[in-house]
């Protein structure tokens, strides 16, 4: 084993890739407007969607021909319900602090037109105006947060 010791430059080389070169935080509203109001409805819908499961879990299912998948399906939506917001968060610092927002978005619109097609397939038959809860308007709500979320991805400009 040689005993190399590193000079004094080659020790600066080294701990300099580790600098921060380009600290900043992106501003919102130095996007377009179809970029600002899609993340900001990706935004909303995410939190309300989180709240709503959180604080009425029982209104999300109000079919009496679903009593049955009750317990289930309440476990799915905790589970979507954590992973909506961390994928909210990730949206979130991507935009703010990096340059992988696209993929971030990428995957978010990848996980929710899997969460959509989830819905329609169960519930698709009972999505009826008739047994409408006030909680039922987030899987209304959903093909609109595929479009907000193709909006964020096409829209964005990383150099704003």
């Amino acid at each position: 084993m040689s005993k190399n010791n590193l000079s004094k430059e080659e020790i600066a080389a080294f701990l300099d890739n580790f600098e921060l070169s380009d600290v900043r935080i992106r501003n919102v509203w130095a996007q377009n407007k179809t970029f600002i109001a899609s993340f900001w409805f990706v935004n909303a819908y995410v939190l309300f969607y989180i709240l709503g499961h959180a604080t009425f879990p029982d209104a999300l299912i109000k079919f009496q021909a679903l009593k049955e998948l009750k317990a289930e399906y309440n476990d799915l939506l905790t589970a979507r319900s954590v992973i909506g917001l961390v994928l909210l968060c990730a949206f979130n610092m991507a935009f703010f602090f990096t340059n992988y927002f696209r993929f971030i978005a990428t995957v978010g619109l990848a996980y929710l037109l899997n969460a959509t097609i989830d819905v329609i397939t169960i519930f698709g038959p009972y999505l009826k105006l008739d047994t409408l809860s006030p909680a039922m308007v987030f899987y209304w709500l959903r093909p609109l947060s595929l479009v907000a979320i193709l909006g964020c991805i096409l829209t964005f400009d990383p150099e704003s």
